[in-house]
């Protein structure tokens, strides 16, 4: 099921949140994009998160079963699109016991 979201319903948020029409994915998903660390390839996927003053956080469901966040261990510079527009930032995932959380700070 996994590979479901990864190759159509990724791609299909991805193209929704950076068009006009961004609003209909709903106000709590935002596209994130990094560097891959071994690849150093730009990858970019939609996730949820959660606002909170100037930190917006993203609580990475299934953990153990994604990749994505390992590539955030350090403080790192990332691109967000947020209800439409871009914006630089700079994220670091946390392990907190049986969780992971992507802290970021909009620059």
């Amino acid at each position: 099921m996994l590979w479901l979201y990864r190759w159509f319903f990724n791609p299909l948020l991805v193209w929704l949140l950076r068009s006009p029409l961004h609003w209909l994915a709903g106000a709590r998903v935002m596209l994130i994009a990094y560097t891959g660390r071994r690849t150093g390839h730009r990858i970019t996927i939609p996730v949820s998160y959660r606002k909170s003053g100037s930190e917006i956080s993203v609580t990475v469901g299934q953990y153990s079963q994604k990749q994505w966040w390992r590539n955030l261990t350090t403080e790192s510079p990332v691109e967000l699109q947020l209800r439409g527009r871009r914006v630089g930032a700079v994220a670091r995932a946390v392990e907190d016991g049986d969780a992971v959380r992507v802290l970021i700070r909009l620059t």
